[in-house]
């Protein structure tokens, strides 16, 4: 696999997973979300801890820096044997 067409599989999971992960949010938890963005804010995905990458997790960051999370999910791995 060359690194565009691993781009391309990352971002197309990316957008499943945010799909999901945001479909399960209410009206009165988005709307403070859809505020912040209005003003310059961003939506962002995180991977992570490395090296397990165990928890997946949206976080609204305001344009002045104040990070929220929206969203996440974290994976339960059973210890490599």
């Amino acid at each position: 696999m060359n690194l565009e067409s691993a781009f391309k599989e990352l971002h197309r999971a990316a957008l499943e997973m945010g799909t999901l992960l945001m479909a399960g949010g209410d009206d009165d938890k988005l709307m403070p979300i859809e505020a912040a963005l209005n003003g310059g804010g961003k939506l962002i995905m995180e991977f992570g801890p490395l090296p397990d990458m165990q928890r997946v997790q949206i976080v609204c960051v305001e344009r002045e820096g104040a990070r929220h999370v929206v969203c996440g999910l974290t994976v339960k791995q059973e210890p490599l044997q």
